[in-house]
C-alpha cells in the first residue's frame, strides 16, 4: 500500500520539480506508467502475494521437523532407552527456522520434546524390546497431503505455462494470460519451499546430526536420565538455560526490563518442567532391577543365536571324504 501511495505521490512532486527547473519528468514518468501499466500492476499483485506467504517456508520446514521427530521417537518405545532424536533436542533446545526473535519465543516444537519426554519418563514399563523398530518409509513421513500439494504446486503451473508457450508465447506477455503469472510464480515457490522441508529433514542428513551430536555412541535408559543422575541434570540445565534465553528476547521484544531471574517467567508455548515430578518415584529400584534383567535377557539370547550361527557355520564346512561321487 506504501509503494501505490508513493506512486500517486510523484505526480505533484514531479509537477513542483518541473515547475521549478523547466524540465519534463512528470511527462516522462506519466508515459512510462501509460506504456508499463501491466508490468507495473503485476509487480505490486506479486510483491503483495508474496509478503503474504513467505511464513509458507518456516511452516513447512517446523511441519516436517515434527513430523520427522514423532517418527523417530515412535521407533523406541517399546525399548528401555531414551530415543537418540529426543536427546539431541533435550541436550540443545531446537530454535524456530524464522530468523525474528519472538518467533523463536513462540516456538512450539521444543515443547513438543519436552511433552515427548516427560511423558514417558516416569513410565513403569517391562520392555519387551531392546532394539528400535525400523524406520517407516520416508514417504509416509512427508506423507500423502504434502506430496499433494508438491504435485500441485508444480504441475499445475507448469502445464498452464507450457499450453500457452505451444500454443500461442505472445499471450504471456500482452494478453489477459500476463495477469496469471504472479499466481504461476507463487504456485512455484510454494513447490520449491515444499522441496525444501523435504531434503532439508532426509534420514541421511539427520544420522549425520545424531552422530555429530554424540548421541548414538551410548544409549540412556529411562532411569539414567531421571533428576537424580548425571543426564538428567544435564537435561535440567539445558531445560533452564532456555527458560532463561527466551524469557530475555520476549522481554527485549516487548521493551521490559529483564527480571534477573525465571522464576515468575511464564509463556503457554514454553514447556513445563521436563519430569512430572522433581521427587523420584518409589519403585526406581524396581525400574532399574526390570531394565537390567531385560538387557541380560538380550544379552543371553544373542550369545545364544551367535553360537548357534557358529556351529551352524562349522556343520556346514564339514568335507566327507568317503562320500560317493555320483
Amino acid at each position: 500500500m506504501k509503494k501505490l501511495i508513493w506512486i500517486v505521490l510523484l505526480y505533484p512532486i514531479l509537477w513542483v520539480i518541473d515547475y521549478l527547473s523547466d524540465s519534463q519528468l512528470l511527462q516522462t514518468y506519466h508515459s512510462f506508467l501509460i506504456s508499463y501499466w501491466k508490468l507495473v500492476i503485476i509487480g505490486f499483485i506479486t510483491y503483495y502475494i508474496y509478503i503474504k506467504t513467505r511464513s509458507f517456508a518456516n511452516e513447512e520446514l517446523e511441519d516436517m521437523r515434527e513430523r520427522q521427530y514423532l517418527s523417530e521417537a515412535q521407533r523406541y518405545y517399546n525399548t528401555p532407552f531414551v530415543p537418540p532424536i529426543t536427546m539431541m533436542y533435550l541436550l540443545n533446545p531446537p530454535i524456530a527456522f524464522s530468523n525474528y526473535d519472538i518467533d523463536n519465543v513462540n516456538n512450539t516444537f521444543y515443547r513438543t520434546v519436552v511433552n515427548s519426554f516427560r511423558d514417558n519418563v516416569y513410565r513403569m514399563v517391562d520392555y519387551p524390546e531392546t532394539k528400535p523398530m525400523e524406520r517407516k518409509p520416508f514417504s509416509r513421513v512427508v506423507g500423502f497431503k504434502r506430496w499433494s500439494r508438491f504435485s500441485a504446486y508444480t504441475t499445475i503451473p507448469l502445464s498452464w505455462l507450457g499450453y500457452w508457450l505451444v500454443r500461442d508465447p505472445a499471450a504471456l506477455l500482452h494478453g489477459w494470460q500476463l495477469f496469471s503469472l504472479p499466481f504461476v510464480f507463487i504456485a512455484l515457490l510454494r513447490g520449491v519451499y515444499i522441496l525444501q522441508a523435504i531434503s532439508t529433514h532426509l534420514p541421511s542428513l539427520l544420522d549425520i546430526r545424531l552422530r555429530n551430536e554424540n548421541v548414538l555412541e551410548t544409549l540412556y535408559t529411562w532411569r539414567e536420565v531421571f533428576p537424580d543422575c548425571q543426564m538428567g541434570i544435564v537435561i535440567l540445565r539445558a531445560y533452564e538455560a532456555e527458560k532463561e534465553s527466551r524469557m530475555r528476547y520476549e522481554y527485549i521484544a516487548r521493551c521490559i526490563t529483564v527480571p534477573s531471574t525465571t522464576e515468575h517467567y511464564a509463556n503457554a508455548t514454553f514447556p513445563p518442567y521436563p519430569y512430572p515430578s522433581p521427587s523420584i518415584p518409589e519403585w526406581s529400584e524396581d525400574m532399574e532391577f526390570l531394565i537390567q534383567e531385560r538387557l541380560k535377557d538380550d544379552k543371553t539370547t544373542n550369545k545364544a543365536q551367535l553360537k548357534q550361527m557358529k556351529n551352524s557355520s562349522n556343520g556346514n564346512n564339514i568335507i566327507h571324504l568317503n562320500a560317493k561321487k555320483r
